[in-house]
């Protein structure tokens, strides 16, 4: 029997640290549960204060993932980058028939363990769903709940993402390291499409019409994220389920003609250095010269995480009941996307994971797999765990 009902593996990391704070608020008195990492006077002192026990991993070292793996019920994968550390996890999570979840936001990662460990993970039983932060889960999820409150049938919608930051604030250059490495591997991402062979959408309707909708006059870019191809792989799912996909984009909104330009430099400079070594290794050595300060080596200051805020309005399209044309807006809301509302949103789908893992498994054709998250947590309470961790879910009819 696993000792713990959660363990949270990189626990001592920038979002770990995040992750371990609110699951301890909400949820540390109702399970069992450990923090996982490398370094074990860090891990005493993160978990000084809560109802955590310690337990010692080195990410390089597969025996100490297994022993860690096989001690849970659940994984909550806060190390990253993903490409480079994450595959041990959940190949020894699979193997053993523990459920895994992460905060992933790389499409080629995210793919290749589908790929890989789809056909394994029906036969474990085990439940691994990846981009549970940020990415992707108000896309994700805020697609689902546009869906099931339009009263008619949505046939497409668009995105637009608006980030309201405080003075000082910026990334951990750990994401962007993860951004550099998956331009570096465009190539590697179409040979493992190429490999999965996805059935084709048939999608009902016109295609979305570019950034048709306009944000108090805000320009707006295509959001260069993993969101759209998560999405677009869910659809998938519920085609196979009969039913209606819906067609999909996002878009970033940028206040102002500077902000634009300089995103344009960073977008330039990343789309011609990241396809060499030495392009990426100097991408990544100087993350705050190439991206103007948005990213950081030591992370945002708190203050500029408690004053930071994001919001997600999609403008969907399609008919209602009677076969009338019906467009209804809706919003998801939420603090400081990186950290604060990535812990919250993965502490939330672990809590949905766990409260309703008969429901999610069902969903999953009443077996194990890798899926995506509006697949595995269509019907659950994810958007009620969501808005009791402080995201706000709205819908009006436009």
């Amino acid at each position: 029997m696993p000792t713990f009902d959660v363990v949270i593996l990189g626990a001592t990391g920038f979002t770990g640290q995040w992750v371990v704070k609110y699951f301890n608020t909400v949820a540390g008195n109702e399970y069992s549960w450990a923090i996982a990492g490398r370094n074990m006077s860090k891990l005493e002192e993160i978990a000084a204060g809560t109802t955590a026990k310690c337990v010692q991993v080195d990410i390089s070292s597969v025996d100490t993932i297994e022993r860690a793996v096989r001690d849970a019920k659940l994984v909550l994968n806060c190390t990253g980058p993903y490409r480079l550390l994450g595959e041990p996890v959940v190949k020894a999570c699979v193997e053993n028939g523990v459920d895994y979840l992460d905060i992933s936001g790389e499409p080629e990662f995210i793919e290749a363990m589908e790929l890989r460990y789809n056909e394994a993970a029906s036969h474990s039983g085990s439940i691994v769903i990846s981009a549970c932060g940020f990415d992707s889960i108000p896309s994700e999820i805020g697609l689902n709940f546009l869906r099931d409150n339009f009263r008619g049938e949505l046939h497409r919608a668009e995105a637009f993402l608006s980030i309201n930051a405080a003075i000082g604030y910026c990334g951990h250059a750990t994401t962007w390291d993860c951004a550099v490495m998956g331009f570096g591997s465009q190539d590697a991402l179409k040979a493992l499409r190429s490999l999965r062979k996805s059935p084709r959408i048939e999608y009902k309707g016109k295609r979305n019409s570019t950034r048709s909708f306009a944000l108090h006059g805000n320009r707006t870019i295509p959001f260069p994220g993993s969101d759209a191809s998560i999405v677009r792989r869910s659809q998938q799912g519920f085609a196979l389920r009969d039913k209606t996909p819906v067609r999909f984009s996002i878009y970033a909104v940028v206040g102002s003609v500077a902000s634009l330009m300089g995103i344009s430099f960073t977008g330039l400079c990343l789309s011609l250095f990241s396809r060499f070594s030495s392009g990426r290794s100097l991408l990544m050595k100087f993350a705050e010269f190439f991206t103007f300060g948005a990213f950081s080596r030591k992370g945002p200051p708190n203050e500029s995480i408690a004053g930071t805020s994001f919001d997600i309005t999609f403008l969907g399209k399609g008919f209602d009941e009677e076969g009338n044309p019906l467009t209804k807006r809706a919003t998801v809301s939420g603090p400081e996307p990186g950290y604060d509302a990535t812990s919250k949103i993965l502490v939330s789908c672990a809590l949905t994971l766990l409260e309703e893992r008969g429901k999610v498994f069902d969903n999953l054709g009443e077996q194990g797999g890798v899926s995506t998250s509006a697949l595995a947590f269509d019907g659950t309470h994810i958007v009620y765990n969501l808005e009791s961790a402080g995201l706000e879910f709205k819908i009006k009819v436009v």
